[in-house]
């Protein structure tokens, strides 16, 4: 019996892995629209090549749901298996998407076939197990879309000529209630780019001070989470958009490193771009022996805090945004009383990243059973361990804003952020709607 436990569990094993070997993704240049010059020729191959399809291979499709970029996002996968291609072999997608009673919008990308991971290629997996027909590549692309109703035609070319074609239909409905506005008119299509900011700041709005937490909930772990680097990139051009302040400075940091991995005193698109660089490849493997001193997180974070406030120009508003900490210690009341915030108002964006909603724009439910990974574009869900400690209750940096009588929103779900968004904007008296309180909403 115990041989028979161990073999299965064996096997298991080995199945997880050859699942995880199975499929692997293609990087995409960004899907783009197309230059009006394109337009024809694009139209052409629509009219010449939709009647068949030659090149074997599966899509998926996903239906718009509200993103961190604070957008419907709808998403296509290809699925095609490696016997069908070579390796270095490069595909276009073309997609067509036509909203009802408006012309079509056409968006292009191209994809190489990039060699197989080492575990395809024998390294992890017995050589010779896994043949060309039992790997997929996976490619895909992604579309924002305002309000309504829109037919999208998607077409895959190869360098041999062959295409595949798939039309469906896609229903885009009211954004959901206390949401900011859309960027997006209705019946408006978009591409997807890497998050971006167009840099646009008024005169005559306050400055804005962002700091971006980049310390990893768990202690133990050397690199940011994939997910809470992708919430902190995407999260932060939506905010900025709505924000547009006169001026804007960011400032990223590692509270059990108590040191800024980024800085930008006067924040712009190549700021963003920077900002995208040095998180992913932040490293938290080591730490100054200083950093292990009681106490030295907080005094870290209030020089920090109060380093903002005192600066020239005085933000109006202080926002912390960063996924939650995996430990809930409170600051000593000395430290607490020496952060002097003059008239800034402080709010703290509290991701908790690690929770599975079935319904991405449905309400919060509590349990810890997951997270849907990424962002809106077309990811799967992937079960993970929620096992940081006392997941209901504050963790230390709430204890710090609440101290200094600042706002803290709890972030589940892209609706849920779009929503503290727009309260912090009523709350700074930039909608016209000042004193509507987010803990009226349920989402404090």
């Amino acid at each position: 019996m115990v041989n028979r436990v161990r073999f299965d569990a064996a096997i298991c094993r080995l199945s997880c892995l050859l699942l995880a070997a199975a499929t692997f993704s293609v990087p995409a240049t960004a899907q783009s629209v197309l230059p009006q010059e394109e337009i024809p020729s694009a139209d052409q191959l629509f009219e010449n090549k939709a009647k068949w399809s030659t090149l074997k291979c599966r899509v998926d499709t996903k239906r718009p749901s509200f993103d961190f970029s604070l957008e419907y996002v709808a998403a296509y996968t290809v699925n095609i298996r490696l016997s069908e291609i070579r390796v270095r072999d490069k595909l276009t997608a073309y997609v067509r998407v036509k909203p009802a009673g408006s012309a079509p919008v056409l968006l292009g990308e191209d994809f190489e076939i990039s060699p197989p991971p080492p575990q395809i290629k024998g390294q992890l997996v017995p050589k010779g197990l896994l043949e060309p027909k039992d790997v997929k590549v996976s490619l895909g692309g992604s579309i924002a879309l305002g309000e309504g109703s829109y037919g999208v035609e998607l077409l895959l070319l190869d360098q041999k000529g062959r295409s595949f074609y798939k039309r469906w239909n896609l229903d885009v409905g009211a954004r959901p209630s206390g949401v900011v506005p859309s960027r997006l008119k209705r019946l408006e299509v978009a591409a997807i780019p890497s998050p971006s900011w167009d840099s646009k700041l008024d005169t005559s709005r306050p400055c804005v001070a962002i700091l971006l937490d980049a310390t990893a909930p768990r202690p133990s772990a050397t690199q940011l989470r994939p997910w809470d680097v992708t919430f902190l990139l995407n999260t932060l051009p939506a905010m900025m958009t709505r924000l547009a302040p006169r001026s804007v400075r960011v400032v990223a940091f590692n509270l059990d490193q108590q040191a800024e991995v980024f800085r930008s005193e006067h924040f712009d698109a190549a700021g963003l771009s920077e900002l995208g660089i040095a998180l992913p490849n932040l490293q938290l493997a080591t730490v100054p022996y200083q950093a292990l001193e009681r106490g030295s997180r907080f005094k870290f974070l209030s020089n920090l805090i109060q380093e903002q406030v005192s600066s020239p120009c005085q933000p109006e508003s202080l926002v912390i945004l960063g996924p939650r900490l995996g430990w809930n210690e409170a600051a000593p009341e000395a430290i607490m009383d020496a952060i002097k915030p003059g008239n800034s108002r402080v709010f703290y964006f509290e991701y908790y990243g690690f929770q599975e909603f079935p319904d991405p724009t449905g309400p919060y439910e509590s349990g810890c059973v997951g997270f849907r990974s990424g962002s809106g574009f077309g990811f799967p869900i992937q079960e993970i361990p929620c096992d940081l400690p006392y997941p209901d209750a504050p963790d230390a940096l709430e204890h710090f804003v609440r101290g200094l009588h600042g706002t803290v929103f709890h972030v589940h779900t892209p609706t849920n952020f779009g929503v503290s968004v727009q309260t912090m904007l009523e709350q700074m008296g930039l909608t016209g709607k000042e004193g509507e309180s987010a803990k009226a909403r349920g989402i404090q």
